[in-house]
Parts: structure tokens; sequence; C-alpha cells
């Protein structure tokens, strides 16, 4: 519901990127489908990125789907990224599945990602940027999987928000704001991020940002 009505902010070159918003009118009325607090799909494999050595190295994320009567049949999507300074984190730490289910419960369809951190040694001195890259990677898999029968069945892809906290949240930035040819979320959640890339601005158009 709330993802439908930001479709008209607009932000424009050097205009702050915040745009002020709350979630807390948005009641559970879902139950989450799997065990209790657990997601419905664990360690799914999405991607894989190369390491130093050229070895590729697996993506996983966890799938979270709401159940119950009066589900809709199309269900907008939210991607997670968890934080860690890019050296540490999880998509199981930083309560990433609290707020996996805490989304679900309200009729999103919420996966939560692992991506490349500085300790798996990737080819690049620019940790946001291979992050934004695997979580770009994350966005296409949910995106190829809304198909009938997919994961992500009923998924409306025109209605995938990202969001993340600190480093989490300045990967969502980037990957939103960076132009990336696979990923093109309708808004992000930024929870104590900033952009690390002098070049990158938020443009007329660009997905909106709430703090």
């Amino acid at each position: 519901p709330w993802i439908d009505n930001i479709s008209n902010v607009s932000l424009v070159s050097g205009d702050p990127v915040i745009v002020p918003g709350q979630l807390d009118f948005l009641d559970a009325k879902y139950v989450v489908a799997g065990p209790s607090g657990s997601a419905a799909y664990q360690d799914i494999e999405y991607g894989t990125g190369s390491v130093n050595g050229g070895e590729q190295l697996p993506l996983h994320l966890d799938l979270y789907r709401p159940a119950g009567p009066g589900l809709p049949e199309e269900l907008p999507g939210i991607i997670l990224i968890h934080g860690g300074a890019f050296k540490a984190g999880s998509k199981t730490g930083d309560s990433m599945p609290e707020l996996a289910n805490y989304f679900a419960s309200r009729g999103y369809i919420a996966v939560s990602i692992n991506y490349r951190l500085t300790t798996d040694n990737p080819d690049s001195s620019r940790p946001v940027e291979w992050a934004s890259s695997d979580a770009s990677q994350a966005f296409q898999w949910v995106v190829d999987n809304s198909d009938e029968g997919g994961l992500t069945e009923g998924l409306m892809v025109d209605k995938i928000a990202i969001a993340g906290g600190s480093a989490g949240a300045q990967t969502a930035l980037v990957m939103a704001h960076a132009n990336f040819p696979s990923a093109q979320p309708k808004a992000v959640l930024n929870f104590w991020g900033g952009y690390l890339l002098s070049w990158l601005v938020a443009n007329q158009g660009d997905p909106a940002a709430f703090p």
C-alpha cells in the first residue's frame, strides 16, 4: 500500500535524497509461511561473485512469504541488505529475520541476502561496488522467479523496495541510483547509510529514499 503513494516523488540532482516516511501504520495481517519466525525457504543460491584467484563464490538468500486468508494474488516485495562495515554480518544477523518477518506479515514477499565481504577477498578495492553488484543479482533473481510456479510467484515486479542498514543502506543507495540495468527498485529504505561514491547523486525519476 505505502509503496503506491511515492510514485509522484521527484528528486533532482543536488536535492536531498531522504524523503520523510513512516511504516508504523502497516498492521500485521498475515502469518509467515514456514516454521515460526523462520524463512519459508533458506539458503537459496541467487548468483555468484568472483573473488581473488578467479573462484566463484556462491551467494545466498532467505525468502519469507506471507500466508493466510485474504492474501492478494499479487504482492509487493522488499530486498533486505545487512550491515557490518562490509566485513561482517549476514542475512540472519542484525535482526534481519525479524525485519523480514515484519514485512512478510504485512503482505510483502521479503528476501534477506548475503553478499561478498572484504573477508571473502573480492577482486576490488571498493566494497560498496561489489556489494551493490551482488544485490542487483538478488534483485534479478527475485524478478526472474516471479512467474507461475516460481518461489516469488505473485510478485509485482514494478513494486519492489530495497532496504539496508549501515553498509547495507549504502549498498542499497548505490544499487538504486547507479543505474544498474538489472535493478529498478520502487523505493529505498535507508537505515543509517550515506553515499560512498562522490559522483553518485539522485536524479529525477530515481527511487525515493526513506529514512
